[in-house]
């Protein structure tokens, strides 16, 4: 899942990429403001599970995904819950499953998104 792999890298280009055209549009500047990078020093992303796949329809799921908060004081780690839809789109030529609604974001995503 490329956006769990930006989080876990704290690269804004790879959760970047994994947004809708509107959700891009939505950002603006912000990630350039940001160079490009999410998250902090600690804690930092550790192994992500997807808990639930819920088909809403022939090209949309949504996801919930957890994992933990790692930090250098060890176990037992706090978890995070990230709950997004994602979609199956045509965007500039090229059709793919981008990520249309963040429901519920951590503070390792670019943005702070409405809930819905």
């Amino acid at each position: 899942m490329l956006w769990g792999r930006g989080e876990q890298t704290r690269s804004g280009a790879l959760q970047y990429a994994a947004l809708s055209p509107e959700l891009r549009r939505q950002l603006k500047s912000t990630p350039d403001e940001m160079n490009w990078v999410t998250g902090v020093s600690s804690p930092w992303v550790g192994p992500i599970t997807v808990k639930e796949k819920k088909k809403l329809s022939e090209t949309a799921f949504a996801y919930t995904v957890t994992f933990p908060e790692i930090t250098s004081a060890g176990p037992p780690y706090p978890t995070a819950t990230e709950q997004f839809v994602v979609e199956r789109l045509s965007a500039n030529g090229t059709t793919g499953w981008y990520i249309t609604n963040m429901v519920q974001a951590s503070p390792y995503g670019l943005f702070s998104p409405n809930a819905s």
